[in-house]
C-alpha cells in the first residue's frame, strides 16, 4: 500500500503566495536555514522601511520567493523523500 505523502504542493504555493516573505513555504518543507535567512530579512526590511535600505532588503526577497515559486516542485519532493526515508 503506498503511503500519502505528507507535504502538499498546493500548500506549499498557497504559503509562498501569501506568506513568502515570512519563510512559511521553507518552513513548511523543513529548509529552515533559508526560511530563518528570508523571517529576517523581512524582519529587517520592514524596520528599516523608512530608509532606502529596507526597500532594498524587502526587493531581494521577493526576486527570492519568486524564485522560490519554480522550486517549490522540488523542495516538497525532497521533504517527501526525507520522511519516506524516515529522516524527518
Amino acid at each position: 500500500m503506498a503511503q500519502r505523502p505528507l507535504k502538499d504542493t498546493g500548500i506549499a504555493y498557497v504559503l509562498a503566495i501569501f506568506l513568502g516573505g515570512f519563510g512559511a513555504h521553507n518552513f513548511y518543507v523543513r529548509n529552515t536555514a533559508p526560511a530563518v535567512i528570508q523571517l529576517v530579512l523581512t524582519v529587517l526590511g520592514i524596520v528599516t522601511s523608512l530608509v532606502f535600505i529596507g526597500a532594498v532588503l524587502l526587493f531581494a526577497v521577493l526576486i527570492w520567493v519568486i524564485v522560490d515559486l519554480f522550486l517549490i516542485p522540488g523542495y516538497v519532493r525532497n521533504a517527501n523523500a526525507r520522511i519516506n526515508a524516515g529522516y524527518i
